[in-house]
């Protein structure tokens, strides 16, 4: 796992410096901030990534879990803030960023509905916005080379995606 957890990790601060220069760029047109929870609820997220965020977290002291959250919430958003958010999946530290993705014919951007409400709509170039599908399709093949070496997903495939909330579970309860 240490080689992949490196790896991870690589990709990981390559989308922290990208989101970063983004979140300068819009800084005016941004509204997240510490206690917007809009985007905040229960994601699935590659065993890769699974495996590098859950080792981090039980080298760490234990995040705050909310003890009630619901089917889908993230147990990790406490009084509406991220308990884990150094350690925080790679979709969450895109939140509110303008996404540029593949639709099914044309390019399409995402953006927080709560961002960008007065920008023309030609605001938006391939310069300015977060290439999500290059990010995804690294982190894909990352996870591909990291499943054929673990038993405990190879049977499940390069596709599979495992709930955050298993993250709380397998810190509180030593589960999978």
């Amino acid at each position: 796992m240490d080689t992949f957890d490196t790896k991870y990790n690589a990709l990981r601060d390559k989308i922290d410096a990208k989101v970063s220069a983004l979140e300068q760029i819009h800084n005016s047109h941004m509204k997240c901030k510490a206690g917007c929870s809009m985007c905040c609820r229960e994601y699935a997220i590659l065993p890769v990534e699974f495996e590098s965020i859950l080792n981090r977290l039980k080298k760490e002291a234990s995040p705050a879990i909310n003890p009630n959250y619901g089917p889908d919430e993230c147990p990790f958003l406490v009084d509406r803030r991220c308990s884990i958010y150094k350690n925080r999946p790679i979709i969450c530290r895109t939140h509110g960023l303008p996404l540029l993705f593949m639709g099914d014919e044309n390019w399409e951007l995402s953006a927080c509905e709560l961002n960008f409400t007065k920008v023309k709509e030609d605001y938006f170039s391939f310069e300015n916005t977060f290439p999500q599908d290059t990010f995804n399709s690294e982190l894909f093949v990352l996870n591909q080379q990291f499943v054929k070496n673990q038993p405990d997903y190879k049977e499940a495939g390069d596709q599979h995606l495992v709930s955050i909330q298993n993250l709380a579970k397998n810190l509180t309860h030593g589960l999978p």
